[in-house]
């Protein structure tokens, strides 16, 4: 009756009750500038990720690296149970810094050796305690006493505390880096290789990504050089290109050019090199150049004669793209492992066709029959089982891979994908691949790959609390024990999910000790070669009621855990087992929270606790998104995608990725918007709904979601955004990827603050560029990608937010009622 009275309410009206709907509205404004991770334990919840607030380690872990769905957790399981609030630790260990912050301290204990309990094994950290005059730690995490070694021991009061413990970063930081003695490596520690896999094949020389790989891979060494600061000698890369046969390239130092190997046997993977199939940029840098330089040379390619041919006979050009070659990617992949398994490193390979020669050959198993059906999941899964072989053989040898997929077909995304997936690196999917429309998002993508903070050789363990223990762990990770997880690769963004079981009350193991305790250490190498041990511990105090544990709730952290959790129903059951999941949780916490925190409250209400009231938002958007959305067809390659994407988000853009940012961008001069504010802040416009009623004719509309940026135009758009933004000046003649140049002589123009918004988004993201994509009111083709955006309103098979609100609402008194 509700959602009848709503219907027929006027138009105002109905606004009216849309825009009360709880959305979220940007970091808010009276968000402290400074969040200390100890002083506000106990009565500040973590800041929103991506605010502006300058985290400082005080002695707590900062919530950029790890975050708990409840930062005051539940003592009992009476009030875990009760609150039906899932428990969960997320963590995001490499994450980067924000403005202003400190870089985490780095530490070399010398010979003395890092100091560990004797019995878990945890490492020293501000909450451990040294008693009997210094020469016993006390650790934190189950209470055992461990000898101090003598050249270590200091005086210490009677609460533990030592008098040097400011002084050391090890004893008073919630996060630190150890430099890694002998007993942590176990073979000498070195700089990864970097090697590069180029496709040849007819698709990709006629599309244009052959030529688009050869600007990335140019780009690339220019990154890793300055990831490396300039160092040459830290800088060892390698070549391989292939279409139905594999090429290798001798670039060992001392020779004129670089010598070319065929191998059109792709059964057996092997290195026809002994020596020169990878090499110092400071040895062999000229050989290097020359050879990325003459690449089409080498393969008797002319790319100017190519691009002409296209130009000339698109028609012909299309026909020889939908034709294609056989390609051998996957085989490719395996003689690299072979040429650098005996240091490790990072394969990239660019990939335009199914693997359907060699070795790793995959059948078009592609059936349109099961989409929107419980059996799509067999085509989530991987066919071969070469392929978890060949990820065994891959993380043995500390190998991770990198893919960048552009193409217009099928190829099995699910299955090599898979060489990403559990080797710590990832798949970049670009579908149906047009160079014009691709080249800067590939481009963009590379570069920040190469950019961002980035280890490799890695090891994990997390240690908890006594009464805590691991139940289940999500992320993109293969485990090497019940305890340790290898990871060939790990990067910045990268987040992994541990939900928890509260075996007991949670009682502090010594007097002093008056919280829960997460520990994560990661043995890891740099991109310059050295072993470190990087280690975050976080407290977390006692919620002994449910309304605490529920005040203190973190929606990114509760985010990031159901996408991955739903990652994991989705292949070992089905896709409705995951929509069931995601409304029973829902249905679960709300009315939970209803019963034993606002009881008073009149009963035909829906009651969302303030921490977690647009979790229902971001559970309608979840069944809204390609990675799980029925109805239509959204391609097997394409979902697996978004799957792997959603499941190891970075905090910042786990909730953007599906409830994306819209900010009106044409009336910037008059709201004074793309201005610094007065603590030299970029202010971005006002968001808005993400609704049909956003998308008025004289607006220009930006969407965002953490990883693009697309600019939406009404098509009576004001001459002057035309001009300035998008350097024409009729509607008609918009461009879909081109936008004026930067007009840094006047930043208060409207090109100027455009433009300062753009780079505050790419800052946020910590991206130097992000690709822009235009799309025209009224261009129906391209426009589908925005109404998949807006996911306040009804849409096939979907019901609007205003629906599903009363729909939790209704079972949710159900639920009461029946209790």
């Amino acid at each position: 009756q509700q959602q009848q009275q709503q219907q027929r309410l006027p138009d105002q009206e109905r606004h009216k009750v849309k825009s009360s709907l709880p959305r979220y509205e940007g970091p808010c404004i009276d968000d402290p500038v400074e969040y200390r991770t100890l002083e506000h334990l106990e009565s500040h919840a973590p800041p929103v990720a991506g605010s502006p607030t300058r985290i400082i380690d005080d002695g707590n872990c900062s919530p950029r690296y790890m975050r708990i769905t409840t930062h005051h957790i539940p003592q009992t399981k009476e009030v875990k149970n009760n609150s039906h609030l899932p428990i969960a630790a997320v963590l995001q260990p490499f994450a980067r810094k924000g403005r202003g912050e400190e870089e985490i301290p780095l530490v070399d204990m010398g010979p003395i050796g890092i100091l560990r309990c004797s019995r878990c094994r945890g490492y020293m950290n501000n909450y451990s305690l040294f008693i009997d005059g210094g020469k016993k730690m006390l650790c934190c995490l189950c209470g055992t006493s461990t000898d101090v070694p003598a050249e270590y021991v200091c005086s210490s009061d009677n609460k533990g505390t030592r008098r040097d413990k400011y002084e050391r970063p090890e004893l008073s930081k919630g996060s630190i880096d150890f430099v890694a003695t002998k007993e942590y490596c176990l073979r000498e520690p070195f700089p990864p290789i970097h090697y590069f896999i180029i496709d040849v094949s007819e698709f990709a020389i006629v599309s244009g990504l052959f030529e688009l790989t050869l600007l990335s891979v140019k780009e690339s060494i220019s990154e890793l050089l300055d990831a490396v600061d300039g160092d040459e000698s830290k800088l060892f890369v390698g070549f391989m290109t292939y279409d139905m046969t594999v090429h290798f390239y001798n670039i060992e130092s001392g020779k004129s050019q670089a010598e070319i190997f065929i191998v059109s046997d792709l059964d057996e993977p092997f290195s026809p090199l002994a020596t020169g199939a990878y090499a110092s940029y400071a040895d062999s840098k000229e050989i290097i150049e020359n050879l990325i330089d003459s690449f089409p040379q080498l393969l008797g390619l002319d790319l100017n004669a190519i691009k002409e041919q296209n130009a000339q006979n698109p028609q012909n050009a299309q026909s020889r793209i939908k034709a294609g070659t056989a390609s051998s990617v996957t085989a490719a992949i395996s003689f690299a492992e072979a040429a650098i398994k005996d240091r490790g490193g990072f394969i990239y390979a660019f990939q335009s066709l199914i693997a359907s020669r060699g070795i790793g050959k995959l059948k078009f198993r592609e059936d349109t029959k099961l989409y929107n059906t419980e059996d799509e999941k067999k085509l989530l899964t991987p066919e071969d089982s070469f392929y978890t072989q060949f990820c065994n053989t891959l993380l043995g040898s500390q190998i991770s891979i990198y893919l960048f997929v552009a193409t217009n077909s099928y190829v099995d995304l699910s299955t090599i994908g898979t060489l990403a997936y559990q080797t710590g690196g990832e798949c970049y999917y670009y579908y149906p691949f047009r160079f014009v429309s691709h080249q800067n998002q590939l481009l963009s993508d590379v570069r920040h790959v190469m950019r961002r903070n980035r280890v490799f050789d890695a090891l994990m363990r997390i240690r908890l609390s006594n009464g805590l223990s691991a139940k289940e762990y999500y992320g993109r990770f293969s485990p090497n024990s019940l305890d340790d997880f290898d990871l060939p690769g790990l990067h910045s963004e990268r987040t992994f999910g541990v939900e928890l079981s509260l075996d007991s009350k949670l009682v502090p193991v010594h007097p002093s000790f008056q919280h829960a305790y997460f520990q994560a250490a990661i043995l890891y190498t740099t991109l310059k070669g050295e072993r470190r041990i990087r280690v975050h511990t976080l407290a977390v105090p006692y919620a002994q009621d449910i309304r605490t544990a529920f005040e203190f709730s973190n929606i990114e952290a509760t985010m990031s855990y159901i996408f991955k959790k739903s990652y994991k129903i989705v292949l070992e059951e089905s896709f409705s087992k995951v929509r069931e999941f995601l409304m029973k949780t829902c249905v679960d916490l709300l009315a939970n929270y209803r019963i034993h925190c606002e009881k008073d409250m009149d009963v035909g209400s829906l009651v969302l606790p303030e921490t977690l009231k647009l979790f229902p938002l971001y559970v309608l958007s979840m069944t809204k998104h390609a990675m799980l959305k029925s109805g239509g067809v959204v391609r097997a390659d394409e979902r697996i995608s978004c799957l792997w994407r959603a499941a190891s988000c970075s905090f910042a853009n786990t909730t953007f990725y599906i409830h994306p940012r819209c900010m009106r961008v044409d009336n910037l001069i008059s709201e004074q918007k793309g201005e610094k504010n007065s603590q030299g802040q970029i202010v971005l416009p006002p968001l808005l709904n993400l609704s049909h009623e956003s998308l008025t004719g004289e607006s220009a509309l930006l969407f965002e979601d953490g990883y693009s940026i697309v600019l939406w135009l009404g098509n009576s758009v004001s001459r002057m955004f035309l001009e300035q933004i998008c350097g024409v000046t009729s509607f008609g003649d918009v461009q879909r990827f081109e936008l004026a140049p930067e007009n840094k002589q006047d930043p208060y123009s409207l090109n100027g603050r455009f433009y300062k918004i753009y780079h505050e988004i790419c800052r946020q993201r910590f991206r130097k560029d992000m690709n822009v994509e235009i799309i025209k009111q009224g261009n129906q083709q391209q426009e589908l990608r925005i109404f998949d955006m807006l996911v306040v309103d009804k849409a096939s098979q979907t019901k609007s937010y205003l629906e599903f609100l009363h729909q939790l609402q209704r079972v949710i008194i159900q639920q009461i009622n029946d209790q």
